[in-house]
């Protein structure tokens, strides 16, 4: 499946560290709902988040240790074995409608994040990156 901004995005099923529980994830969990999928590449690999001592994060992580996940979000680098820092974000309907990909060098800012999931979710032409847009912002990701 292709990843292409405004078409579906492509569908997943995983198994998910969970507030430190492993689970079956599926995209489709997430139907009706707007969605923000990071890809954080060498992290984590073969742990939990409580063996990490990372303590509790609220957010699923999918395990992709097959890389097919990455390979069909068009991420993963074949030549290295690993993924770059890919931001995905899908609307309620399961559309894709944002993509950022970094370098492994490059961080994400949390308030840029949550500024364009509110953007998208009040369909609002510019929202600048350096605040949020819009009170009550939430985001649900992994």
């Amino acid at each position: 499946m292709s990843t292409k901004i405004s078409k579906t995005a492509p569908y997943w099923e995983r198994t998910a560290d969970i507030n430190g529980e492993f689970k079956e994830l599926k995209l489709i969990d997430y139907e009706g709902k707007h969605l923000v999928i990071l890809f954080y590449p060498l992290d984590l690999i073969n742990t939990s988040q409580k063996q990490e001592g990372l303590g509790l994060i609220r957010i699923p992580l999918l395990l992709d240790l097959i890389h097919h996940i990455s390979k069909d979000y068009r991420v993963y680098l074949e030549d290295q074995g690993h993924t770059l820092r890919g931001l995905f974000f899908v609307d309620n309907k399961r559309i894709l409608q944002q993509v950022t990909m970094d370098d492994l060098p490059v961080g994400r800012s949390v308030d840029k994040t949550l500024s364009l999931v509110q953007a998208y979710k009040t369909n609002w032409f510019y929202c600048p990156a350096t605040r949020f847009c819009g009170p009550g912002t939430s985001i649900s990701c992994f």
